[in-house]
């Protein structure tokens, strides 16, 4: 099965380009003004090897007019089955949830983690959701990180150093071109979800190598805890949290078109302060965690 660059039952605060992380959000190539991300907000969920994944990005320019448009990349293990768009409160009805079951963690003691094929590349099928354009792009090998990044600048993206790329090509995962139409100078875009196969939890934090220091935060959510080792799991990458039961509100359960994860479940809140890219690159593996066998 062909492999996709987006991420499992969690929410994700992704980073931009040059300080955030996974997707390099950048404004079209002759726009003249200044962009920066202030933070990108994402939800996972997974369950028997299907991936949602809610991708929140807000964004400020510090022109009069903001531009047309945004773009960014990003890479998944497996080419997406499906897209929406979801309900930008359901990012806060989810803390919301959270913070009213904090109590659990002192009263039931919550657990808490410690932290060569043919060269060139194949354009997918194209989706439209919203005011999000999105081209999945094949690329097999090393070898097509050439081809990828010369597709990325015809198309008004920015290019990617190929180190960056590596990992992923080498396990030839997918990369979603992500367009998305604005309209102010500040603001978030409507949340957009992204669904795709993969046999465990994962987030591409390794394309941001080199991107600076950031802060990111996963809500893993999944119907069972998650395995035994998973604090371990999260530990080799230096995030900590806690771990809760409590039923999903609607808005976020409507969120996991894919995952179908509704009622009651499992939510875990991994943090990092501060990951810092070259850190990232020294990394084994990408950032992931094993669902319950």
């Amino acid at each position: 099965m062909k492999r996709a660059f987006v991420r499992l039952s969690a929410l994700a605060s992704f980073l931009a380009c040059g300080s955030l992380a996974a997707a390099c959000i950048h404004p079209p190539a002759d726009w003249k003004g200044s962009l920066s991300q202030t933070g990108q907000t994402a939800m996972i969920f997974w369950k028997d090897g299907v991936e949602d994944l809610v991708i929140k990005p807000t964004y400020q320019s510090k022109s009069a007019a903001p531009p047309a448009e945004l773009a960014w990349v990003v890479p998944l293990p497996n080419e997406p089955k499906s897209y929406g768009t979801v309900d930008v409160a359901a990012f806060q009805d989810l803390f919301e949830a959270w913070e009213k079951a904090r109590p659990k963690l002192r009263a039931k003691g919550a657990r808490s983690a410690n932290a060569p094929r043919a060269q060139g590349i194949k354009l997918l099928p194209k989706a439209v959701v919203g005011d999000y354009t999105i081209q999945p792009i094949e690329a097999r090998g090393k070898e097509s990180g050439p081809a990828l990044n010369a597709w990325l600048e015809g198309n008004g993206f920015s290019t990617v150093p190929l180190e960056n790329m590596a990992y992923y090509l080498e396990r030839e995962w997918v990369w979603l071109c992500v367009k998305a139409k604005t309209k102010a100078a500040k603001g978030d875009l409507r949340p957009l979800r992204i669904t795709f196969e993969t046999p465990r939890i994962v987030y591409p934090l390794k394309f941001s190598t080199h991107q600076g220091t950031f802060a990111v935060t996963l809500w893993v959510i999944t119907e069972q805890p998650l395995a035994d080792g998973w604090g371990d799991a999260a530990s080799v990458y230096g995030f900590s949290g806690p771990q809760l039961s409590f039923p999903l509100p609607k808005s976020v359960a409507e969120a996991a078109a894919g995952t179908k994860l509704s009622g009651e479940v499992s939510v875990t809140k991994l943090q990092h302060p501060q990951l810092k890219g070259e850190g990232i690159a020294r990394w084994k593996r990408d950032f992931q965690l094993e669902p319950a066998k």
